[in-house]
């Protein structure tokens, strides 16, 4: 669960499949299904702070690069 600007971005940056990392304080609900008279529960992420991780294709094409760039400056 994300509210304002937090919200905000992860509507617009996440999407299926994209690595993310959610600090936030969990919570619990709980009701009585009407259908089945069973105690029912639920645990909820209520967010504090996202950080967008790196994709594996992105990291990927990182690491390419970064080997590149270590080449060139060798002396030799």
């Amino acid at each position: 669960v994300a509210f304002d600007k937090l919200a905000e971005t992860a509507n617009k940056y996440l999407t299926k499949g994209k690595q993310v990392c959610i600090s936030g304080t969990l919570r619990q609900e709980r009701w009585q299904d009407k259908n089945t008279n069973t105690t029912r529960s639920k645990v909820r992420i209520i967010m504090q702070s996202m950080q967008m991780l790196a994709d594996k294709k992105e990291s990927n094409n990182t690491a390419e690069n970064n080997s590149q760039e270590d080449d060139e400056e060798v002396p030799f």
